[in-house]
């Protein structure tokens, strides 16, 4: 009856340190997981701010582009009446 308690100690003794190793392991993935994620946020934080600062460039390039556009056409709208204006005379 004694090797059955000591057998029965010895099980629950196993199966304890099992556990913590387990837990351990799990722990382990738990924090591995958890640094490869915030990783992948910092990367997609730095891909975002690096694209939203094409957008603004790209945004700037465009306004410039069109002020240039209105402006060129301004300046066809006043060759053309000078060009009318000539042709009347």
């Amino acid at each position: 009856e004694l090797k059955d308690v000591y057998s029965k100690l010895e099980e629950g003794n196993l199966s304890k340190q099992e556990l913590k190793l387990e837990l351990e392991r799990n722990k382990k993935l738990h924090q591995e997981e958890l640094s490869r994620l915030t990783f992948d946020l910092e990367d997609e934080a730095i891909s975002r701010t690096t694209m939203d600062k094409q957008i603004t460039e790209l945004r700037r390039e465009l306004e410039r582009i069109q002020a240039e556009n209105a402006s060129e056409w301004a300046k066809r709208e006043r060759l053309e009446s000078e060009k009318f204006a000539l042709e009347r005379d």
